[in-house]
């Protein structure tokens, strides 16, 4: 009787620990995943912000485009640019923001694609292409 006891709570830990490893190994894998989506949609919204940068240095009849991945880390995110010098990207209920260095700019939500960046008149355009 006292042998089966034994077995029985042996086996109950090792299925306790069991789960405790499986669970630790899947917790590391999202976690190193959700940080590399941050990094990267990070590093799209330095990317605009860049852009901005160098329409507001080049003045005024400054024209680029620009391609975006269409997602990150397979999440789709919406870029913001507002006239409070904030470039945001959202995703997966996320948040990225960057600053820009001007107010003088229109506020628009641009879906990932092909974007335009216009100086016109000292005023920063940005649009989807």
């Amino acid at each position: 009787m006292r042998s089966q006891i034994s077995f029985e709570f042996i086996s109950g830990v090792v299925i306790i620990l069991f789960v405790f490893v499986v669970s630790v190994l899947l917790y590391d894998n999202f976690a190193k995943e959700t940080l590399l989506t941050g990094e990267k949609a990070r590093q799209e919204c330095l990317i605009v912000s860049s852009l901005i940068s160098d329409a507001v240095v080049a003045g005024d009849k400054f024209s680029a485009n620009l391609s975006l991945p269409y997602q990150i880390n397979n999440n789709d995110y919406i870029i913001r640019v507002s006239n409070n010098s904030t470039v945001t990207v959202s995703y997966s209920n996320r948040l990225i923001a960057c600053t820009i260095p001007i107010k003088n700019i229109t506020s628009t939500t641009i879906y990932p694609s092909r974007i335009s960046v216009n100086n016109i008149n000292n005023k920063i355009y940005l649009s989807g292409i």
